[in-house]
């Protein structure tokens, strides 16, 4: 019975972070390709074994980076926020630090449940700010601010 409890826990992990992949491609793809620093297709590398875990410190940057450019150029200014980098670089670290901490070979109680937790709990995160910065992107669609327009002396 609890084999069938993790096997079906497996299952949901990884049907709810292909959600996440494509959460974050809808979102790069509703931003202008002159903002785009990353082609959004390169999102589903995450599902490469081993890669997803280096894969999301290159790549992460880059995502904050375009919504950023996305909403500035939109909106017309800057604000305070992050645009989930900091979160976006998280993530990965508990996940891999979950990684490393498993081919020690020493043990401490609960630190890898600890590490397990930090990184799902940090995901979903950053899987939520995303999804934030989609609606906030496509909700301003008709309300779109063009800096640098050629028509803007017309």
């Amino acid at each position: 019975m609890l084999f069938f409890f993790f096997v079906f826990a497996r299952i949901a992990l990884l049907v709810a972070f292909v959600l996440s992949i494509l959460t974050v491609y809808k979102t790069l793809k509703s931003c202008s390709k002159h903002n785009q620093l990353i082609d959004p297709a390169l999102v589903w590398l995450s599902l490469v074994p081993i890669l997803n875990f280096i894969w999301p410190f290159y790549f992460n940057p880059k995502i904050s980076a375009t919504i950023k450019k996305e909403l500035e150029e939109r909106q017309g200014e800057s604000g305070y926020d992050s645009y989930g980098f900091a979160i976006g670089l998280i993530y990965p670290s508990f996940s891999l630090l979950y990684l490393i901490y498993e081919m020690l070979p020493f043990f401490i109680p609960y630190m890898s449940l600890l590490l397990f937790f930090a990184f799902i709990i940090s995901w979903i995160i950053f899987w939520y700010k995303i999804v934030e910065y989609k609606k906030q992107i496509e909700s301003m669609v008709d309300n779109v601010h063009f800096k640098n327009d050629l028509l803007d002396g017309f």
